[in-house]
Protein backbone atom coordinates (compact mmCIF):
# COMPACT_ATOMS: atom_id res chain seq x y z
CA UNK A 1 0.00 0.00 0.00
CA UNK A 2 1.61 3.46 -0.94
CA UNK A 3 2.85 5.92 1.85
CA UNK A 4 1.30 9.06 1.70
CA UNK A 5 4.80 10.73 0.44
CA UNK A 6 3.89 8.18 -2.53
CA UNK A 7 0.50 9.45 -2.96
CA UNK A 8 1.59 12.80 -3.16
CA UNK A 9 4.25 12.60 -5.55
CA UNK A 10 2.14 10.65 -8.28
CA UNK A 11 -0.56 13.56 -7.19
CA UNK A 12 2.40 16.27 -7.94
CA UNK A 13 3.36 14.42 -11.56
CA UNK A 14 0.09 13.79 -13.03
CA UNK A 15 -0.43 15.43 -16.06
CA UNK A 16 -2.64 18.51 -15.75
CA UNK A 17 -4.78 16.76 -18.83
CA UNK A 18 -5.62 13.73 -16.95
CA UNK A 19 -7.44 16.29 -14.26
CA UNK A 20 -9.01 18.39 -17.00
CA UNK A 21 -10.37 15.13 -18.04
CA UNK A 22 -12.16 14.23 -14.98
CA UNK A 23 -13.46 17.58 -13.59
CA UNK A 24 -15.43 17.52 -17.62
CA UNK A 25 -16.70 14.45 -16.53
CA UNK A 26 -17.98 15.46 -13.28
CA UNK A 27 -19.20 18.94 -14.40
CA UNK A 28 -20.92 16.25 -17.56
CA UNK A 29 -22.61 14.36 -14.71
CA UNK A 30 -23.12 18.06 -12.64
CA UNK A 31 -21.66 16.55 -9.66
CA UNK A 32 -20.77 20.23 -8.12
CA UNK A 33 -20.53 19.46 -4.46
CA UNK A 34 -17.07 17.09 -5.95
CA UNK A 35 -16.24 19.79 -8.01
CA UNK A 36 -15.84 22.24 -5.36
CA UNK A 37 -14.62 20.13 -2.27
CA UNK A 38 -11.50 19.58 -5.41
CA UNK A 39 -11.32 23.09 -5.81
CA UNK A 40 -10.34 23.11 -2.49
CA UNK A 41 -7.32 21.08 -2.40
CA UNK A 42 -4.77 23.07 -3.93
CA UNK A 43 -4.44 26.61 -5.88
CA UNK A 44 -3.57 24.27 -9.11
CA UNK A 45 -6.87 22.96 -9.14
CA UNK A 46 -8.69 25.69 -8.14
CA UNK A 47 -8.99 27.28 -11.76
CA UNK A 48 -9.56 24.33 -13.14
CA UNK A 49 -12.33 23.62 -10.59
CA UNK A 50 -13.75 26.95 -11.15
CA UNK A 51 -14.85 27.41 -14.44
CA UNK A 52 -17.16 24.73 -14.39
CA UNK A 53 -18.68 25.73 -10.82
CA UNK A 54 -19.63 28.96 -12.22
CA UNK A 55 -20.75 27.94 -15.73
CA UNK A 56 -24.51 28.10 -14.98
CA UNK A 57 -26.26 30.55 -12.91
CA UNK A 58 -29.28 30.70 -11.53
CA UNK A 59 -30.53 34.25 -10.25
CA UNK A 60 -34.05 33.09 -8.94
CA UNK A 61 -36.24 33.72 -5.88
CA UNK A 62 -35.67 31.16 -2.59
CA UNK A 63 -37.66 28.25 -2.93
CA UNK A 64 -38.94 29.01 0.73
CA UNK A 65 -39.22 33.07 0.35
CA UNK A 66 -38.96 33.35 4.14
CA UNK A 67 -35.41 31.88 4.16
CA UNK A 68 -32.70 34.17 6.31
CA UNK A 69 -30.26 34.27 3.68
CA UNK A 70 -28.87 37.04 1.22
CA UNK A 71 -30.66 37.83 -2.34
CA UNK A 72 -29.46 35.95 -4.70
CA UNK A 73 -28.62 38.50 -6.80
CA UNK A 74 -26.62 40.63 -3.87
CA UNK A 75 -24.42 37.16 -3.60
CA UNK A 76 -23.55 36.79 -7.00
CA UNK A 77 -22.74 40.77 -7.65
CA UNK A 78 -20.85 40.68 -4.59
CA UNK A 79 -18.85 37.54 -5.72
CA UNK A 80 -18.37 39.00 -9.07
CA UNK A 81 -17.02 42.38 -7.61
CA UNK A 82 -14.58 39.97 -5.35
CA UNK A 83 -13.54 37.86 -8.41
CA UNK A 84 -14.66 39.28 -11.73
CA UNK A 85 -12.74 36.64 -13.65
CA UNK A 86 -15.57 34.51 -12.78
CA UNK A 87 -18.08 36.35 -15.03
CA UNK A 88 -16.38 34.68 -17.79
CA UNK A 89 -16.79 31.35 -16.81
CA UNK A 90 -20.68 31.79 -16.77
CA UNK A 91 -21.93 30.04 -19.87
CA UNK A 92 -25.73 29.33 -19.02
CA UNK A 93 -27.97 32.15 -17.11
CA UNK A 94 -31.46 31.51 -15.57
CA UNK A 95 -32.89 35.17 -14.80
CA UNK A 96 -35.85 34.90 -12.66
CA UNK A 97 -36.89 38.92 -12.70
CA UNK A 98 -38.47 39.80 -9.30
CA UNK A 99 -40.29 43.36 -8.48
CA UNK A 100 -37.12 45.31 -7.20
CA UNK A 101 -34.97 44.30 -10.00
CA UNK A 102 -37.32 46.63 -11.73
CA UNK A 103 -36.42 49.53 -9.18
CA UNK A 104 -33.86 52.32 -9.93
CA UNK A 105 -30.49 51.72 -8.70
CA UNK A 106 -31.00 47.89 -8.68
CA UNK A 107 -27.38 46.34 -8.80
CA UNK A 108 -28.85 43.79 -11.71
CA UNK A 109 -27.87 45.91 -15.36
CA UNK A 110 -24.53 45.85 -13.62
CA UNK A 111 -24.41 42.81 -13.13
CA UNK A 112 -25.81 41.89 -16.13
CA UNK A 113 -23.37 43.88 -18.69
CA UNK A 114 -20.13 41.49 -16.66
CA UNK A 115 -21.84 38.36 -18.50
CA UNK A 116 -20.51 38.20 -21.98
CA UNK A 117 -19.78 34.96 -22.38
CA UNK A 118 -23.55 33.35 -22.06
CA UNK A 119 -24.70 30.67 -24.31
CA UNK A 120 -28.03 29.81 -22.98
CA UNK A 121 -30.29 32.32 -21.53
CA UNK A 122 -33.44 32.03 -19.61
CA UNK A 123 -35.65 34.57 -18.96
CA UNK A 124 -38.91 34.28 -16.39
CA UNK A 125 -41.17 36.73 -14.42
CA UNK A 126 -41.55 35.88 -10.44
CA UNK A 127 -44.49 37.27 -9.93
CA UNK A 128 -47.56 37.06 -12.40
CA UNK A 129 -46.42 38.66 -15.91
CA UNK A 130 -43.73 40.94 -16.68
CA UNK A 131 -44.49 43.88 -18.91
CA UNK A 132 -41.61 43.84 -21.24
CA UNK A 133 -42.22 47.92 -22.10
CA UNK A 134 -42.24 48.52 -18.36
CA UNK A 135 -38.41 47.55 -17.72
CA UNK A 136 -36.36 50.62 -16.94
CA UNK A 137 -33.92 51.38 -20.53
CA UNK A 138 -30.93 50.72 -18.03
CA UNK A 139 -31.92 47.21 -17.48
CA UNK A 140 -33.72 46.84 -21.08
CA UNK A 141 -30.52 47.07 -22.96
CA UNK A 142 -28.71 44.55 -20.65
CA UNK A 143 -31.15 41.68 -21.60
CA UNK A 144 -31.10 42.98 -25.03
CA UNK A 145 -27.37 42.85 -25.17
CA UNK A 146 -27.43 39.30 -24.22
CA UNK A 147 -30.55 38.14 -26.54
CA UNK A 148 -28.37 39.93 -29.13
CA UNK A 149 -25.12 38.50 -28.58
CA UNK A 150 -23.81 36.34 -31.16
CA UNK A 151 -22.48 33.64 -28.26
CA UNK A 152 -26.16 32.75 -27.40
CA UNK A 153 -27.37 29.70 -28.55
CA UNK A 154 -30.80 28.78 -26.68
CA UNK A 155 -33.22 31.29 -25.52
CA UNK A 156 -36.11 30.84 -23.11
CA UNK A 157 -38.70 33.07 -22.31
CA UNK A 158 -41.87 32.93 -19.91
CA UNK A 159 -44.40 35.33 -18.71
CA UNK A 160 -43.70 37.99 -20.48
CA UNK A 161 -46.54 40.96 -22.33
CA UNK A 162 -45.45 42.81 -25.53
CA UNK A 163 -42.05 40.90 -26.32
CA UNK A 164 -41.16 42.35 -29.53
CA UNK A 165 -39.68 40.52 -32.44
CA UNK A 166 -37.28 43.28 -33.11
CA UNK A 167 -35.24 41.89 -29.93
CA UNK A 168 -33.89 39.25 -32.30
CA UNK A 169 -32.77 41.32 -34.34
CA UNK A 170 -28.75 40.71 -33.99
CA UNK A 171 -29.68 36.94 -32.67
CA UNK A 172 -27.66 35.57 -35.39
CA UNK A 173 -26.11 32.24 -33.51
CA UNK A 174 -29.66 31.66 -31.70
CA UNK A 175 -30.61 27.72 -32.57
CA UNK A 176 -33.09 26.88 -29.67
CA UNK A 177 -35.83 29.11 -28.84
CA UNK A 178 -38.77 28.71 -26.40
CA UNK A 179 -41.47 30.55 -25.77
CA UNK A 180 -44.14 29.68 -22.76
CA UNK A 181 -47.19 31.89 -21.58
CA UNK A 182 -45.91 35.26 -24.00
CA UNK A 183 -47.49 37.23 -26.04
CA UNK A 184 -45.51 38.09 -28.70
CA UNK A 185 -45.74 42.19 -30.28
CA UNK A 186 -44.74 41.89 -34.37
CA UNK A 187 -42.64 45.02 -35.15
CA UNK A 188 -40.80 43.08 -36.98
CA UNK A 189 -41.21 45.87 -40.02
CA UNK A 190 -38.78 47.57 -37.73
CA UNK A 191 -36.10 45.15 -38.06
CA UNK A 192 -32.91 45.95 -40.20
CA UNK A 193 -32.61 45.42 -43.59
CA UNK A 194 -29.60 43.38 -42.94
CA UNK A 195 -31.61 41.35 -40.66
CA UNK A 196 -30.87 37.55 -41.27
CA UNK A 197 -33.71 34.70 -41.25
CA UNK A 198 -32.77 32.72 -37.43
CA UNK A 199 -32.80 29.46 -38.60
CA UNK A 200 -33.80 27.43 -35.26
CA UNK A 201 -33.30 23.80 -34.56
CA UNK A 202 -35.09 23.28 -31.74
CA UNK A 203 -38.48 25.36 -31.22
CA UNK A 204 -40.80 24.67 -27.89
CA UNK A 205 -44.31 26.71 -27.17
CA UNK A 206 -46.54 26.38 -24.42
CA UNK A 207 -50.21 28.64 -24.54
CA UNK A 208 -50.63 31.19 -26.27
CA UNK A 209 -51.01 29.80 -29.91
CA UNK A 210 -51.73 33.70 -30.99
CA UNK A 211 -48.23 34.44 -30.33
CA UNK A 212 -46.87 30.96 -32.08
CA UNK A 213 -48.61 32.31 -34.87
CA UNK A 214 -47.06 35.91 -34.94
CA UNK A 215 -43.55 34.18 -34.97
CA UNK A 216 -44.66 32.12 -37.93
CA UNK A 217 -46.12 35.02 -40.06
CA UNK A 218 -43.41 37.24 -39.14
CA UNK A 219 -41.57 38.86 -42.10
CA UNK A 220 -38.29 40.70 -42.23
CA UNK A 221 -38.40 44.16 -44.37
CA UNK A 222 -36.97 41.97 -47.66
CA UNK A 223 -40.41 39.39 -47.56
CA UNK A 224 -38.46 36.85 -45.57
CA UNK A 225 -39.08 35.05 -42.63
CA UNK A 226 -38.05 35.88 -39.38
CA UNK A 227 -38.06 32.72 -38.34
CA UNK A 228 -37.17 29.21 -40.45
CA UNK A 229 -38.42 26.22 -39.38
CA UNK A 230 -37.43 24.07 -41.36
CA UNK A 231 -34.23 22.68 -40.07
CA UNK A 232 -36.14 21.68 -36.61
CA UNK A 233 -34.57 18.58 -34.89
CA UNK A 234 -36.65 19.07 -31.68
CA UNK A 235 -40.16 20.52 -31.91
CA UNK A 236 -42.09 20.70 -28.41
CA UNK A 237 -45.70 22.17 -28.42
CA UNK A 238 -49.11 21.94 -26.24
CA UNK A 239 -52.79 22.16 -27.36
CA UNK A 240 -54.90 23.57 -25.02
CA UNK A 241 -57.94 24.97 -26.72
CA UNK A 242 -58.93 24.35 -30.56
CA UNK A 243 -57.19 27.26 -31.94
CA UNK A 244 -53.63 25.93 -30.95
CA UNK A 245 -53.69 22.83 -33.66
CA UNK A 246 -53.34 25.30 -36.26
CA UNK A 247 -49.78 26.90 -35.31
CA UNK A 248 -49.00 23.06 -34.76
CA UNK A 249 -50.05 22.07 -37.50
CA UNK A 250 -48.11 24.39 -39.29
CA UNK A 251 -45.33 23.99 -37.52
CA UNK A 252 -44.95 19.97 -38.48
CA UNK A 253 -45.69 20.98 -41.89
CA UNK A 254 -42.44 23.24 -41.77
CA UNK A 255 -40.22 21.03 -40.13
CA UNK A 256 -38.20 19.06 -42.73
CA UNK A 257 -35.78 16.38 -40.19
CA UNK A 258 -37.00 16.56 -36.79
CA UNK A 259 -36.02 14.07 -34.55
CA UNK A 260 -37.90 14.31 -31.84
CA UNK A 261 -41.64 15.67 -30.94
CA UNK A 262 -42.97 16.50 -27.83
CA UNK A 263 -46.87 17.09 -27.53
CA UNK A 264 -48.79 17.72 -24.42
CA UNK A 265 -52.31 18.13 -24.33
CA UNK A 266 -54.81 19.54 -21.54
CA UNK A 267 -57.37 17.88 -20.39
CA UNK A 268 -60.02 20.50 -21.74
CA UNK A 269 -58.95 19.42 -25.83
CA UNK A 270 -58.70 16.15 -27.46
CA UNK A 271 -56.63 15.59 -30.68
CA UNK A 272 -58.43 15.85 -34.03
CA UNK A 273 -56.65 12.96 -35.26
CA UNK A 274 -55.77 14.72 -38.50
CA UNK A 275 -52.71 16.93 -36.47
CA UNK A 276 -50.02 14.04 -37.13
CA UNK A 277 -50.63 13.70 -40.99
CA UNK A 278 -49.40 17.37 -41.20
CA UNK A 279 -46.12 16.08 -40.08
CA UNK A 280 -43.74 16.38 -43.70
CA UNK A 281 -43.19 13.30 -45.73
CA UNK A 282 -39.58 14.07 -45.22
CA UNK A 283 -39.30 14.48 -41.01
CA UNK A 284 -41.66 11.48 -41.01
CA UNK A 285 -38.76 9.48 -42.44
CA UNK A 286 -36.49 10.77 -39.14
CA UNK A 287 -38.41 10.86 -36.51
CA UNK A 288 -36.90 8.98 -33.56
CA UNK A 289 -38.72 9.72 -30.63
CA UNK A 290 -41.88 10.59 -29.64
CA UNK A 291 -42.95 12.46 -26.03
CA UNK A 292 -46.45 12.90 -25.15
CA UNK A 293 -48.19 14.54 -22.70
CA UNK A 294 -51.89 14.20 -21.35
CA UNK A 295 -54.14 15.44 -18.22
CA UNK A 296 -56.95 12.92 -17.38
CA UNK A 297 -59.59 14.30 -15.45
CA UNK A 298 -62.91 12.29 -14.40
CA UNK A 299 -63.84 9.13 -15.02
CA UNK A 300 -64.26 6.93 -17.83
CA UNK A 301 -61.78 9.39 -20.13
CA UNK A 302 -59.37 8.47 -22.56
CA UNK A 303 -56.15 8.70 -21.07
CA UNK A 304 -54.73 9.64 -24.34
CA UNK A 305 -56.85 12.20 -25.60
CA UNK A 306 -57.29 10.38 -29.13
CA UNK A 307 -53.32 9.99 -30.10
CA UNK A 308 -53.83 6.80 -30.81
CA UNK A 309 -55.78 7.87 -34.04
CA UNK A 310 -53.02 10.44 -34.69
CA UNK A 311 -50.29 7.44 -34.52
CA UNK A 312 -52.25 5.63 -37.18
CA UNK A 313 -50.95 7.74 -39.38
CA UNK A 314 -47.19 7.66 -38.60
CA UNK A 315 -47.75 3.98 -38.86
CA UNK A 316 -45.29 1.80 -41.65
CA UNK A 317 -43.74 4.87 -42.60
CA UNK A 318 -41.95 6.29 -39.29
CA UNK A 319 -38.31 5.12 -37.54
CA UNK A 320 -39.95 6.15 -34.41
CA UNK A 321 -37.74 4.01 -31.52
CA UNK A 322 -38.85 5.80 -28.41
CA UNK A 323 -42.17 6.46 -27.15
CA UNK A 324 -42.73 8.13 -24.00
CA UNK A 325 -46.46 8.83 -22.39
CA UNK A 326 -46.63 10.96 -19.77
CA UNK A 327 -49.99 10.93 -17.93
CA UNK A 328 -50.93 13.27 -15.08
CA UNK A 329 -54.78 12.17 -13.44
CA UNK A 330 -56.68 15.01 -12.02
CA UNK A 331 -59.11 12.89 -10.20
CA UNK A 332 -59.14 10.92 -6.80
CA UNK A 333 -59.24 7.34 -6.46
CA UNK A 334 -63.25 6.85 -7.56
CA UNK A 335 -61.58 7.57 -11.30
CA UNK A 336 -63.02 4.76 -13.03
CA UNK A 337 -60.77 4.51 -16.25
CA UNK A 338 -61.15 1.44 -17.45
CA UNK A 339 -58.36 -1.30 -19.31
CA UNK A 340 -60.04 -0.77 -22.59
CA UNK A 341 -58.87 2.77 -22.12
CA UNK A 342 -55.73 2.18 -21.80
CA UNK A 343 -55.12 -0.49 -24.00
CA UNK A 344 -56.08 1.74 -27.06
CA UNK A 345 -52.16 2.10 -27.50
CA UNK A 346 -51.00 -1.60 -27.26
CA UNK A 347 -53.56 -2.02 -30.35
CA UNK A 348 -51.38 0.64 -32.53
CA UNK A 349 -48.14 0.49 -31.03
CA UNK A 350 -47.50 -2.82 -32.97
CA UNK A 351 -44.10 -4.21 -34.39
CA UNK A 352 -45.67 -3.99 -38.05
CA UNK A 353 -46.93 -0.01 -37.52
CA UNK A 354 -43.29 0.52 -35.95
CA UNK A 355 -40.20 -1.58 -36.83
CA UNK A 356 -37.96 0.16 -35.40
CA UNK A 357 -39.43 0.61 -32.07
CA UNK A 358 -37.10 -0.26 -29.47
CA UNK A 359 -38.53 1.30 -25.68
CA UNK A 360 -42.06 1.99 -24.60
CA UNK A 361 -42.86 4.10 -21.36
CA UNK A 362 -46.12 4.74 -19.87
CA UNK A 363 -45.57 7.44 -16.80
CA UNK A 364 -48.20 7.96 -14.57
CA UNK A 365 -48.84 10.66 -12.40
CA UNK A 366 -51.58 10.93 -9.83
CA UNK A 367 -52.01 14.45 -8.52
CA UNK A 368 -53.94 14.14 -4.90
CA UNK A 369 -54.87 16.80 -2.47
CA UNK A 370 -54.78 14.33 0.63
CA UNK A 371 -53.08 10.85 1.01
CA UNK A 372 -55.97 9.08 1.43
CA UNK A 373 -55.08 5.82 0.22
CA UNK A 374 -53.68 3.90 -2.83
CA UNK A 375 -56.65 2.79 -3.96
CA UNK A 376 -56.49 4.43 -7.80
CA UNK A 377 -52.54 3.74 -7.63
CA UNK A 378 -53.15 -0.32 -7.33
CA UNK A 379 -56.07 -0.07 -9.72
CA UNK A 380 -53.73 1.11 -12.17
CA UNK A 381 -50.70 -0.92 -12.00
CA UNK A 382 -53.52 -4.28 -11.34
CA UNK A 383 -54.74 -3.07 -15.10
CA UNK A 384 -51.39 -3.00 -16.62
CA UNK A 385 -50.40 -6.25 -15.29
CA UNK A 386 -52.97 -7.93 -17.86
CA UNK A 387 -53.21 -5.09 -19.82
CA UNK A 388 -50.53 -4.21 -22.81
CA UNK A 389 -50.20 -7.66 -23.83
CA UNK A 390 -48.92 -6.93 -27.15
CA UNK A 391 -46.07 -4.55 -26.51
CA UNK A 392 -45.20 -6.82 -23.90
CA UNK A 393 -44.85 -9.87 -26.08
CA UNK A 394 -43.01 -7.90 -28.52
CA UNK A 395 -39.55 -9.22 -28.94
CA UNK A 396 -36.95 -6.13 -28.76
CA UNK A 397 -38.89 -3.49 -27.51
CA UNK A 398 -38.94 -2.76 -24.12
CA UNK A 399 -41.99 -1.89 -22.15
CA UNK A 400 -42.39 -0.05 -18.78
CA UNK A 401 -45.66 1.32 -16.44
CA UNK A 402 -44.93 3.30 -13.89
CA UNK A 403 -47.09 5.21 -11.44
CA UNK A 404 -45.85 8.36 -8.70
CA UNK A 405 -48.16 10.70 -7.11
CA UNK A 406 -47.75 14.32 -6.72
CA UNK A 407 -48.89 15.80 -3.34
CA UNK A 408 -50.57 18.83 -4.29
CA UNK A 409 -51.01 19.90 -0.59
CA UNK A 410 -47.00 19.20 0.19
CA UNK A 411 -46.25 22.39 -2.51
CA UNK A 412 -49.20 24.68 -1.07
Amino acid sequence: MPTIQQQANSYDTLPLDVFHLIFDVLATESDLETLKSCSLACKILHPLCEKHIFASIDIVPYKYPFEERPPVLWQFTALLEGNPKIATYVKTLNLCIQEYYLEEGSDLPHTLDQLHNIKSFSLSAANDLLYWKAISQPLLSSLERIIQSSNLIRFDVASVINFPISTFAHSVGLQKLGLSNIEVSDDSLLLPDTTSTLRLTHFSTTSQSTSAMTLIKSKLPNGLPVFDFSNLSDLSFEIEEDGDAEPAAILLESALKLKTLKCRVSFRTVLPGSLFKSIHPSSKRTIQELILGFEVMGDNEDPYHGVCDELKSLASTSPIENVEVNVLVLTDYTCATTRECWDKLDGVLTISNFPSLRQVTIHVTIARFTRINDILKNKLLDMAEVSFTGLKGCIGTRFQFFVTYEDIWACK
